[in-house]
């Protein structure tokens, strides 16, 4: 069943979330291992410092509220294993490097992702790299952006539909690429509709 873990997840460790019950981690997790749901939900409701990677696959549904969220691995939202859901409800800021990505996928399988934020402040990538919806052929990718600060760090850009079709809809909060923003790729197209509030590309 549904059920609640009140008690720090630390070290050299990581969590795997799978089954279809809803699990809430409701301390300071600070363990140095990646971050994978895999199955139902996962919640994540006070300050999470983790050094992994951060998975979403196989129908589950991910979440981060409470004061302060942080991860700087890479973040795959969507992969072949199976679609995901990303929600970003937190006040603090949330961090993913590398090469983030919703929805992928491997040869013949690939998955939907689907990011939903309505508060915190989320930066992503690392400099020269991306944030990239719908990162291969098949795969499909979705952000929805109602509130907070979504952001790329210093020469990070952010592309929707780059190998499959993906679509980024802003309706409040700010946006800011400090690369290039591209919509659509050589195989795919992209629609990143901007409906309210602030949205910017810097050099």
């Amino acid at each position: 069943g549904n059920g609640e873990i009140s008690t720090a997840v630390a070290g050299g460790v990581g969590v795997v979330k799978t089954g279809t019950n809803a699990i809430t981690l409701s301390r300071n997790n600070t363990f140095t291992g990646n971050l994978i749901t895999r199955g139902g939900s996962l919640l994540l409701t006070s300050t999470n410092a983790y050094a992994g990677n951060t998975i979403v696959t196989a129908g589950a549904t991910l979440g981060f509220s409470g004061p302060a969220t942080e991860g700087t691995g890479f973040l795959e939202v969507g992969t072949a294993q199976g679609n995901g859901t990303l929600n970003l409800d937190a006040t603090g800021t949330l961090a993913f490097g590398g090469t983030p990505v919703i929805g992928t996928g491997l040869g013949s399988a690939h998955g939907a992702g689907a990011v939903r934020q309505s508060s915190g402040t989320v930066n992503y990538s690392v400099a020269g790299q991306y944030l990239t919806l719908a990162n291969t052929t098949g795969s499909y990718g979705s952000y929805e952006l109602s509130g907070g600060t979504m952001a790329t760090v210093t020469d990070a850009g952010i592309r929707v539909g780059w190998n499959g079709p993906a679509v980024l809809t802003q309706t409040g909060g700010s946006l800011t690429s400090r690369r290039w923003f591209a919509i659509g790729g050589a195989n795919a197209k992209g629609v990143a509709p901007f409906l309210a509030r602030t949205a910017s590309t810097l050099p």
